[in-house]
């Protein structure tokens, strides 16, 4: 078994279920879907705040303390008791139980670079949200989310950012450590991200960020920005080949598909779980063999109410099929002189409309 895929769908999985028995030097207590806690992270010594410390379930393969240091589990033991990388998963594949299947191909500098990487893009995404809350410059895409009904709570859970320009992006990686080379590696970035794309959206699947969506504000039914594109993907994140938004946690799950990443996010920051985007009206057969390996039972498909979600629900349906997969469930927005999506249904109407139209 590769080792890394079971990290990523087993043990970090498992861990997030027991995170109090196992971290008991934080004394974590439940808070809602998270874990926090009233303790710094590597001191353990009190604070005020009740989530000083947390673990979330966005995000369940990381302990991070709030303005401070972030940490994946793995990476948190290895400091904790000056273990190696095997040494620390091995403890903490004992403390739930669990056995670290043998891997003869498991590489560890291989492992390592992956770790690099997902660090650089876990700092970038600090950065892009950073950057939204006190760049000058991010005031109209500030403006943007409040006019799509965002509050600021909505904001920080989805953690959307704003991107000022690649040289300056460059500029702060190298500041912490970064090589050119990784950076370049990591993220070579199309021209227009930075300049007219500047919406930055984190792409979650599982239990690791993947890449970042970038978004342009523009209005692309003008004719001067007819060359534009709405979305553009980071280096290497391939659109259909992972469901954004889904969750890597135990159980078994039915899942809420809908096209707009933004629809999954709001939805999910309004309580609704297990609300995943295709980022288009299509999924490739990788995407949803993925999804069944993290525990999803059945499809609920709600794209949108225009000609392009019907044919998009059509697709997804006959590729759900093809998979094996039987329990699929398609909910028919009301059809009107308006296009209509989650998102929108959830600004003019409210999250508890939409529970209603998914029940």
């Amino acid at each position: 078994m590769n080792l890394t895929d079971w990290i990523n769908n087993t043990l970090y999985p498992t861990l997030f279920e027991s995170i109090d028995s196992v971290f008991v030097e934080h004394n974590f207590t439940k808070y809602k879907s998270d874990w926090r806690s009233n303790t710094y992270l590597m001191t353990g010594e009190r604070h005020e705040r009740k989530d000083k410390t947390v673990i979330t379930k966005r995000k369940p393969s990381r302990i991070y303390e709030q303005g401070g240091e972030s940490y994946t589990l793995i990476d948190y033991v290895m400091q904790r008791d000056g273990l190696t990388a095997i040494e620390a998963i091995k403890w903490l594949a004992s403390s739930v139980g669990l056995t670290v299947p043998s891997d003869k191909n498991f590489d560890s500098g291989a492992y390592q670079k992956q770790k690099e990487k997902v660090e650089l893009l876990e700092l970038c995404n600090n950065y892009f949200i950073d950057r939204l809350r006190h760049n000058p410059n991010a005031k109209e895409t500030l403006s943007y989310l409040d006019s799509r009904g965002y509050t600021t709570e909505d904001i920080e859970f989805m953690e959307l950012g704003f991107i000022p320009s690649q040289m300056e992006l460059h500029k702060h990686l190298r500041e912490n450590g970064y090589s050119d080379a990784l950076i370049s590696e990591a993220l070579h970035l199309h021209r227009d991200i930075g300049v007219e794309n500047k919406l930055s959206i984190p792409f979650r699947s599982g239990n690791s960020i993947k890449g970042f969506i970038f978004r342009t504000l523009k209005d692309l039914r003008a004719p001067e920005n007819k060359k534009l594109q709405k979305y553009i993907n980071s280096t290497g994140l391939k659109r259909g080949d992972n469901l954004f938004n889904l969750s890597s946690l135990k159980g078994d799950k039915d899942i809420i598909v809908v096209e707009g990443y933004l629809d999954a996010l709001i939805a999910t920051a309004r309580g609704v779980d297990n609300v995943v985007a295709l980022g288009g009206a299509s999924i490739s057969p990788s995407g949803i063999q993925d999804a069944i390996r993290k525990g999803v039972k059945s499809f609920t498909l709600c794209l949108d109410n225009d000609k392009g979600g019907t044919t998009g629900t059509k697709q997804t349906v006959e590729a759900l099929l093809r998979e094996g997969v039987s329990k699929i469930y398609v909910v028919a927005l009301e059809p009107g002189e308006a296009k209509l999506d989650p998102d929108t249904l959830i600004k003019e109407q409210g999250v508890e409309v939409f529970s209603k139209v998914l029940s």
